[in-house]
């Protein structure tokens, strides 16, 4: 039966839908991705715009991105 949860795994790098409560872990993932110089062209924020943010603000984004299946990567090598 296939994990509703798991949308992808290969190589050792499953990469999952977001949960509900894991705010803090969209924050840093944001945080990294909009500070990639390579990257940040395709956000329309600021490194500082988006570590400014209240707490809440991230909860509610994870809460959100259970409910519309966005991906995160997880495991052992998902830092």
């Amino acid at each position: 039966m296939r994990d509703p949860e798991r949308l992808v795994s290969a190589a050792g790098v499953t990469v999952r839908r977001v949960r509900a409560g894991e705010g803090a872990r969209v924050r840093e993932l944001r945080l990294r991705a909009v500070s990639d110089p390579a990257a940040s062209i395709a956000f329309l924020t600021t490194y500082e715009q988006e570590r400014d943010r209240d707490p809440a603000f991230w909860d509610e984004r994870a809460a959100g991105g259970a409910a519309r299946s966005s991906p995160v990567r997880s495991g052992p090598s998902s830092r």
